[in-house]
């Protein structure tokens, strides 16, 4: 887990190694953390990306302030589709929602 903005120089490098051995298929981000190490990782692997949106977050920085969303994001509510939307700027045919 990365708990810090210092450990995502570490997880980075556990996470490369796992990719290189594993090559997923599909790789599915379940918190903001996540996506945005696999946003930097779409830069060196390529692999479907697909996040799940649980909770209505800020866009504090770091990562409310950067780009993390993929092209698949499943959101578990209206309101939280509404706010990827609004405040975060995904496209409406990039989200999935499942109640």
């Amino acid at each position: 887990s990365v708990s810090e903005m210092g450990g995502i120089p570490l997880a980075l490098t556990v996470l490369s190694k796992i990719f290189r051995r594993e090559k997923p298929q599909i790789v599915h981000a379940h918190t903001r953390r996540m996506a945005f190490l696999c946003r930097l990782l779409l830069t060196v692997f390529d692999f479907p990306f697909v996040m799940t949106a649980h909770a209505l977050f800020s866009r504090r920085f770091p990562f409310g302030a950067m780009p993390i969303f993929p092209d698949s994001t499943i959101a578990v509510s209206d309101d939280i589709a509404e706010l990827l939307m609004d405040r975060f700027s995904v496209p409406k045919e990039h989200i999935s929602v499942i109640h």
